[in-house]
């Protein structure tokens, strides 16, 4: 069963994805596989999970799956930390935090948080 195992359960998503059917089952199902993988902390299915909750609106998922990325210290997760909080997505709105948190994404070479700084 790959239901123990993040990154083939991510990758069985994507492969389900790929399909290109539009399915609301198998929609279902891409989000439930990415979902548990990313409950078991899979970086790259937490990255697909907060761009999911963004466009669905779900701030406090999307809040919740950036923290964890960032605490692995990966950038895309740092950045939408940043994003939380300077939009108060799921969390109370900080934008010094806010602020730091893109100046953290930038120096770790994420260049979406370098054009939020500039724009800042």
């Amino acid at each position: 069963s790959i239901a123990g195992h993040p990154e083939a359960l991510y990758l069985y998503a994507m492969r389900m994805q790929r399909l290109e059917i539009r399915n609301d089952n198998i929609l279902g199902s891409v989000i439930d596989c990415v979902s548990r993988s990313a409950d078991k902390g899979h970086a790259d299915a937490l990255d697909y999970m907060i761009q999911y909750c963004r466009s669905t609106g779900d701030d406090e998922n999307m809040y919740r799956n950036a923290l964890k990325l960032h605490r692995q210290g990966d950038k895309r997760g740092t950045k939408a930390l940043a994003d939380c909080y300077n939009n108060g997505q799921g969390v109370k709105r900080d934008k010094g935090l806010a602020k730091d948190l893109y100046r953290e994404a930038e120096a770790a070479g994420n260049e979406e948080a370098k054009k939020v700084l500039k724009e800042w």
